[in-house]
Order: structure tokens, then sequence, then C-alpha cells
């Protein structure tokens, strides 16, 4: 029957909740009550108190509800915590924390602390993530305590835990007093401060430290500093607008409020003096940022002893500027002890609890004008309250048997500014709040009621998924536009922010985007799925269906020396691979790797990675195109800073300056080259037709003897045109080329001049050595030639047979070369085939496997090499084949004249 009941009384409260806890744009006051009975049950003595509230930007509350232990003055060693959903789902935690258990007990003896009855205390520093501070105490520390943080999840598991430091206790000379206050953007992190109050010497020793929590749970430590003020027990923090924070105290016996800023990550303090009075009671009662109007806020009390006394509201600007005063009188009796919170939506509230365990609301107005209060009942004593981000008021309630229940209130909203951006600066947007637009639009824009200017806060848009938000575009205030007397912001849009026709999206505005103009003091954002739109669904089919393509990207010289050692697929490339495909929304299956290598930076000595992908084709028509992603790819490289790939834990470091570059089409790239080799090659075939015209046109002017011995070889025109071609493609290669992979650096190098140094050295011999009656006449007349060829020959040895080659029937190709110097050159000449050209071709293959960069210069050094190296075996073959057969005929017409000779 108890479970039945239990049931029904639980699916009341989910209903209660639904209804009533998440009102965005209730304007009406409304008081509800919401009742939620524990799963499980510790007995009529240890009932369930919500010990605190708290809650994250998007409306989840997470509570902490504390069990008294009967008789004892400690709670149950168990963290609860209670989590309220936005959609009304409650879900329960108990959290077993492997913390000492005066943790747990009431009046801590490890600090003077009037925010929790306990020694523990929790946070949300992020999405299911939980700083928990906590204390220790050991024979090791002889009676000190040892500040700790623990950051967990919703679960329970650690992440990391972080000591904050050692706490000396001496109540009759020491006090010490602990804040931890969130960054106003929780990414950020918070910052600790440490106040120990020195009574023998009056004065509080302030010690800071900030902290980061990062997405993995892991503490990061940015500044730290020290303060040193009077003895002061009203010390507020407060985290400012452009993202720093003020640490507000007394001095010079409560008489002067002054304010210490520190900047994000910054080392320094900044102190100014905020209000000074003549009087000796000032005492910082609450601080906390403005909603409507600019910059943070402190609410000061003084004159306290009197029946009438003042209330100070200090308005001041992030960089110490005092804005505004304003004073409110009240009777000793009407005036609330403890400010609860600025409004979202204007106004303040003040709270106070009577001996009778009443808790006395107020909501005054900006001006001061009490709008309206009322009294509630509050659990055992316990000042547990919570305004939400859409004004609604959560009050801890008055327990009965295993049920522990809140006060809703829908507060007034003291603002006709309310544009449902959660946000009173904002008067309108484009695209509308749940508006549908199309997927081309280029241009967002933002409407203020003041005018601004811009500032370095983000504008992100994110699409919405079921499993997790996606960020598509995330754009600085300072790189966008003003427009309509500074009052629009204009925000252009990337081409590969929407290049997938539909979805849902939002856009989280951060703080500091934008500054109010006239006090340059930086505003609220707009958090997570306020401003939310839909992309139309339209699919037109594209035009052609364009074949796979291969390209290239780089990373730069620091991603290089990261991933250097972790050149492998499950390090490096498929996570790469990964990030790219969600960058530019295809299917991850159309994206794969290729090859990489490593080269030499252009404009530095240090080294970049080169990795060449494959971007597959598809035969749907409505699935995006090669063209597409590679327009897409190369937007959101050259944009980094704005896409998804600027945000990658891997894509982050792609070159923006090299973008994606596909292979290149080779004729349109290099068509003048190849069309002025394609004329060279045809002026040789000219030339050719020439010196066989010329050839035989000598031959019938000289008797039919001398042409049978002068017949011309004129296919040396082509011999000649094909090793200076050959060359000088060597020569670029080792140019250009050799040093793209090192380990072929240098027997490139060796190959090309080893073969020079030994054709030159023989060239020069061959020559040289050469001592007939008719070389010499030869040589006389043609020594310029002889000495060029000489040069020539470094490339080949081979081009002195053209010396005697009779080309084209001219006299100075008619070298009388001995036997002997021919069959040098011969043999000089298959010696090449093994120092040069195998070893070059044997190259220009492995540079081709290995490379992922390759131009003109080594496809047409490799096709010159694999050209040269076959002529060269099959020539060689030949002439091997033909000096045999002279052997054999002259050693038969030797042995015929000793036959003769005989007879």
């Amino acid at each position: 029957m108890r479970k039945v009941q239990n049931f029904y009384v639980k699916l009341i409260a989910l209903f209660t909740i639904i209804l009533f806890i998440y009102p965005l744009y209730t304007t009406a006051q409304d008081k509800r009550t919401l009742f939620h009975v524990e799963e499980k049950y510790y007995g009529p003595d240890s009932l369930p108190i919500i010990e605190s509230l708290k809650s994250y930007d998007d409306g989840t509350v997470v509570l902490r509800v504390v069990r008294q232990i009967p008789e004892e003055p400690c709670f149950q060693d168990m963290f609860y915590l209670r989590i309220i959903y936005p959609n009304g789902l409650i879900e329960e935690k108990d959290i077993k924390l492997d913390i000492q258990k005066f943790s747990y007990c009431f009046l801590c003896p490890a600090l003077f602390n009037f925010e929790t009855k306990d020694c523990l205390r929790y946070e949300l520093i992020g999405n299911d993530l939980i700083l928990v501070i906590y204390y220790n105490n050991s024979t090791e520390l002889n009676g000190a305590y040892e500040e700790l943080g623990m950051v967990i999840d919703f679960d329970g598991n650690v992440k990391d835990t972080i000591s904050f430091g050692i706490e000396v206790v001496d109540p009759a000379s020491y006090l010490s007093l602990s804040f931890v206050e969130l960054n106003i953007n929780r990414e950020k992190g918070f910052i600790k401060v440490s106040s120990k109050i020195d009574l023998t010497n009056d004065q509080n020793n302030l010690r800071w430290q900030q902290y980061r929590v990062e997405p993995n749970g892991k503490f990061t430590n940015l500044t730290n500093g020290e303060l040193v003020t009077a003895a002061d027990f009203n010390t507020k923090v407060v985290p400012t607008v452009d993202g720093g924070y003020a640490i507000v105290y007394t001095h010079d016996s409560h008489s002067q409020i002054s304010a210490a800023f520190i900047g994000y990550d910054q080392e320094d303090a900044t102190i100014f003096s905020l209000y000074q009075t003549q009087l000796n009671d000032l005492a910082t009662s609450f601080c906390d940022f403005e909603y409507v109007g600019v910059g943070q806020s402190c609410w000061l009390t003084t004159n306290y002893s009197a029946p009438n006394f003042q209330v100070l509201k200090i308005n001041f600007l992030s960089f110490g500027s005092v804005v505004s005063f304003e004073t409110l009188n009240f009777s000793r009796d009407a005036i609330p002890e403890t400010i609860v919170k600025n409004l979202p939506f204007g106004g303040f509230l003040f709270a106070n609890s009577d001996v009778q365990g009443a808790t006395n609301y107020s909501l005054f107005a900006e001006d001061g004008t009490l709008f309206t209060s009322y009294k509630l009942d509050q659990s055992e004593g316990i000042f547990a309250n919570l305004v939400l981000p859409n004004n609604t008021l959560l009050i801890s309630q008055v327990i009965t048997n295993n049920t522990w229940g809140l006060d809703v209130i829908d507060l007034f909203k003291l603002t006709n500014k309310d544009n449902k951006y959660l946000n009173m600066h904002i008067k309108s947007t484009f695209p509308d709040l749940n508006s549908s637009i199309d997927s081309d639009v280029t241009n967002f824009s933002i409407d203020f009621y003041e005018p601004v200017e811009l500032s370095i806060g983000n504008l992100s848009i994110y699409q919405m998924d079921d499993q997790q938000n996606s960020l598509r575009q995330l754009t600085s205030g300072i790189i966008c536009t003003l427009d309509n007397g500074d009052k629009s912001v204009n925000v252009n849009i990337l081409g590969s922010t929407f290049s997938k026709s539909g979805g849902n999206y939002f856009i989280k505005i951060d703080n500091n985007f934008v500054k109010d103009r006239a006090y340059r003091e930086p505003l609220l954002g707009v958090s997570e799925n306020i401003w939310k739109f839909t992309i139309n669904e339209k699919n037109p089919p594209y035009d052609n269906i364009i074949d796979s393509t291969s390209g290239l990207l780089q990373l730069n010289a620091e991603g290089t020396k990261i991933f250097k050692n972790s050149l492998n697929d499950e390090m490096l490339f498929n996570p790469l691979l990964n990030e790219l495909a969600d960058a530019v929304q295809i299917s991850r299956d159309r994206l794969s790797k290729n090859k990489y290598q490593i080269i030499n930076s252009i404009n530095s000595d240090q080294e970049q990675l080169l990795i060449s992908i494959n971007i597959k084709e598809t035969k749907n028509r409505y699935e995006k195109d090669v063209n597409s992603i590679i327009n897409d790819l190369n937007t959101a490289i050259v944009f980094k800073d704005q896409s998804p790939i600027g945000q990658g834990q891997f894509t982050q470091y792609l070159d923006s300056t090299f973008n994606f570059k596909p292979d290149p089409n080779y004729w349109d790239e290099y068509k003048f080259k190849l069309l002025g080799l394609f004329i060279a090659l045809v002026l040789l075939v000219i030339l050719f037709f020439l010196a066989n015209m010329r050839e035989r046109k000598i031959a019938k002017m000289e008797m039919e003897e001398e042409k049978k011995e002068k017949k011309g070889y004129n296919f040396a025109i082509f011999t000649l045109a094909s090793i200076i071609f050959d060359f000088v493609m060597d020569t670029l290669f080792i140019k250009n080329n050799s040093n793209d992979i090192q380990e072929l650096y240098v027997p490139s190098l060796l190959f090309y001049t080893l073969p020079i140094a030994i054709n030159s050295i023989s060239a020069f011999l061959i020559i040289s050595r050469e001592n007939g009656e008719k070389f010499h006449e030869w040589f006389t007349r043609n020594f310029k030639l002889a000495s060029i060829f000489t040069v020539l020959a470094g490339a080949d040895v081979e081009i002195l047979n053209i010396l005697h080659s009779n080309m084209a029937g001219f006299k100075t190709f008619r070298a009388p070369f001995s036997n002997s110097a021919k069959q040098t050159i011969f043999w000089l000449a298959v010696t090449n085939i093994f120092i040069e050209d195998i070893p070059q071709l044997f190259i220009q293959i492995e540079y081709r496997k290995r490379s992922v960069t390759y131009d003109i210069v080594p496809i047409l050094t490799l096709v010159s090499s694999t050209i040269i190296l076959t002529i060269n075996i099959i020539g060689r073959s030949y002439q091997a084949i033909s000096r045999l057969r002279d052997t054999n005929k002259t050693s038969n017409n030797d042995l015929k004249e000793k036959k003769i000779s005989l007879i």
C-alpha cells in the first residue's frame, strides 16, 4: 500500500514540476508548492532537509539534501544530490565520498563559515561535473586542516582532486574564511579566496588562486596572488561581466569599501575605492552583477544600531568606476538581513528569517520601491533558496515524513524589455526566436536597445542533436560589424556553417560579446537553448556527379611537432578524418588517407606534415558532391578560427594558409610547358628530315665509294636531344625535389654527381689520347666543337659518338675515332646504365611512392629515366651483338687469309 501511495505522490510531483518548475515567460506572481517523496526511508528521526540549491544556466537544479543523525551534531556521511531537470525529471544521487566524517558535522572547526552548517560545499562547475570543497585532518597536520577540492560527476566518479592549502585553526588568534566563486563563464573555472583574519594584528591576509576545470574534469592552475587588508568579516567575492573577479572588503575601521579587481588568468590586482563615509559600521551584505543595468553592484548596511538605518546600493564597473549610489531607508523591524539576489528581470529580492522560523521576502524595484512582500515557512531554519534564470524563485519548504518540498514563485518581471532572450539589452534578432530560414543565409544580426561597441566575447552557433550539440561556427565580436547607429551587430555566416540542409540550431552569445558604448562595460550574453531556429529542409539535386579526387592537407609546425611520433591511423589520421567529416557534415566513409610526408616549411626551417586524402564520389545526386566538399573544406580551414576545424583536437593544427589542395590537373596547370615540349619534338622531327635531305644531296655530289664510307647517322639528333633533356630534368629534380624525401637526398645527389664526374674525365681522356694523324687534322679544324661536346659528355659520354656520326653529311661530324676510343665509349655507356640510369630510375620510383606532392618535374624525370634506361639497355645490347658479329667476321677473314697463304 505504501509503494502505491509513493507512486502517486511521485506522479503528482512530476506533473507539478513539468507545469511549474520552468515557466519561461510568466509575468504574474504565482506561488505553488512542489513535493518529492524520497525513494529510501531512513526513519522519522532522519528526515530529508534541503541544505542548498544551485542551478545550471539551462535551469537544471541540483539541490543537496542532508539527514541529521539522531542526538548527534552531524549529518549522515552521504552526499545526497537531487537533480531536477527542465523537463521535470527528478534524479536521486546518493554519493559516498572518500572524505572524513567531520566534514558532515555542525560548526565546521576548519573555518569560520556562514554559508553552510557543515564543512562540505559544492559548485556546479560544468556539464555533469561538480566541484566539492571539503577538509582533511591528520596527525601530520598538528591540528591544522587541509582544504581540498574534488571534481566528480553525477555518478560520484572522481575526476581529479587538488589541495587548496593548509588552514591553521587558533580561535584566539586567527579566524579563517574560504570563498569559491565561479567565473561568470563556467567553462573558465573559478577563483578560490582564503581569508585568514589575524585578530592580534587586526589584519586580513587574502590569498587567491584561479583555476580552470577542463572538460575531462582535471584541474588547471592559473594565476594566484595575495592581498593584505584590515581585519574584515564582510569580504565578498563577485564575478565581473568581463570574465574577471572583484574582491570587495572594508577597511579603515569599516568606514571605507574597496574592491580588488583581478582579470581572468591575470596575476595583478587593481584596487579601487568604491565608497567612504565618516561612519564606522559599513558591512558588505551581498554583491552580484547587474541584469538590467551594467556592471556589478554591492549592497551595504550602515547605521545599523539606529531605529532607522540605511542600505546602500553601489553600482560599479569592471574597471573600478562607480556608476551610481542608491540609498534605501528602512525601519529596524522591516529591514531584511540577507539580500538574496539581483533579479534577472529587474529589481532585487531581500529575505530574512524571524525567530518563529518564517522567512520574509520583499521584492523591490530598481529605484528601491517596495513592490511586494510575503512570508513563508522555512525548512528547519536552513536558509535555502534560489532564483532561476527565468525569474522563478525556489524556496525550501518544511519537511514532513520522508518528503522534501519547494515553494515555487514566479516573480514579477519589473521591466518592459523582456523579448524572451533572458537578456534585457537585446531588442530583436535575425533570425527571430523559433523561426525558419534557408541554409544559404549569409548574415545574422542582433539589435540592442542602446548603442554598443564590439568586444572579445564569442557568438557560437550549435546544431542540436539528441546525443550532443555540435559547434558549427564561433565568431568573435571584434570581427563583426556595427550598423543602425551602433545599435545593430552584424555577423557574417560562413558557407560551411549550414552546408547541410535542415536541422535545428541555437545560438549562444558569450558575456562581453559587446560593451555598452556609454560606459564601455561588457554586457551579458544569451545562454544555450534560448535563441533557437530551424534550417529549412531543401535538398535540390546536384547538377553533376563528380569523380573521386585526392588532395593535400598540411599541419602547421606546432601540430607536426606534436604528432611527429604518432604518425599512424589510430593516433592521428582516423581521428583527424573523423573531425573533418563532422566539420563538413558528410559520411565518414567518404574520406580516406592515402599517404603522408614530412617536409621543411617554405618560410622557415621547421618541419610540416603533408597528408594526402581521398574524397570519395557519391552516386546519389542529393548528397553533397566532391566539389561542394572541397569548397566547404577550404572555407572551414581558411576560417578555422570560426569553424569547427579550429575547435577540433586534431583539426585545430591544420595550416590555414595551405587550405585543401586537390591533386593538380596537369594539363590545366602545365599545358603551355607541355605544348612547348611538343613543339620542340616537332622541330626535332623536322630537323631529322632536313638532315636526311641534306645527306642525300651531299651523297649525289660525292663519289659512290665515299658515300658508302660516310653514310650519316641522323638519328643522333634525337640522341643528343634526349640526353640533354634527361640531364636538364635530373638537374631540376635535384634542385627542386630531392630534399622532399630526406632519405632520398644523398642517393639522388650521389648518382647525379658521380656519373657527371666519371663521364667528364673519361671524355677528356678519350679525346686527349687520340693521336692519329687524321684525328689530329680533324681536331685542329673543329677544336671548339670538340670542346663543347667534351663538356656535354658529362651528361652522357655517348654524346661523343655524335662527333663521328656524319650527321646531315656535315664533315665536322666525321671525327676519325680509333677503334679503341669507340670501344671505350661503348663500355663507359654500359657502365652508365649501372651507375646512373638504374639508380636514378629506382630513386624516381621510390619518390613517387613516398611523395604526396608530385608536380611536373618528377613526372617528366620519371618518364625520361624510364625511356633512357630502356633505350640504353636495348641499344647497348644491339651494339654488343653487332660488335660480336664484327669480331667473328674479322676472325673468319683472318683465317681465310692464312689458308690462302699456305696454299
